[in-house]
């Protein structure tokens, strides 16, 4: 039985000297990995937008980011915004913390979780930026808030 094609490459449960079932896992997941939809190019105009936010994540590579992920209502596409993990009055994390309600106070520690969350809906403006003769649609952090503010 064949069950792993790659090109000329077939794989059968024969070929396995001993039967270990994560390689032929890792060989199965390999195949269901390498078939994904071809999507048409979804473009955001320069602007106001808005949308709910799907989630928040802490990123350590290659530095310390708080990132946020939303849904635009209208075209449905998932845009990232992210912040360097440095909370202050006047850091970009700080600012967009207060717009949310986050009250900072210097030596206090503050849960980014508590006020930017999955669920809020919220207006950001975006402004596309061209890299390598494409163009990518960028939230510029400052400007989001809660939308029930404008």
């Amino acid at each position: 039985m064949v069950f792993y094609t790659n090109g000329d490459e077939q794989k059968h449960l024969t070929d396995y000297k001993i039967y270990d079932p994560l390689l032929i896992q890792r060989d199965i997941k390999q195949v269901v990995n390498m078939k994904a939809e071809v999507k048409a190019v979804i473009k955001l105009e320069d602007g106001k937008h808005t949308g709910i936010i799907q989630k928040t994540e802490n990123r350590t590579e290659p530095y310390n980011y708080f990132d946020v992920v939303i849904k635009e209502d209208v075209t449905g596409l998932d845009i990232k915004v992210g912040y360097p993990f440095n909370i202050s009055e006047l850091s970009a994390l700080g600012s967009v913390l207060k717009k949310f309600g986050a009250k900072l106070e210097v030596g206090k520690n503050i849960e980014t979780d508590d006020f930017i969350n999955a669920g809020l809906k919220v207006n950001f403006l975006i402004m596309n930026k061209e890299k390598d003769g494409r163009t990518y649609p960028r939230i510029i952090p400052q400007s989001l808030e809660l939308q029930e503010k404008i």
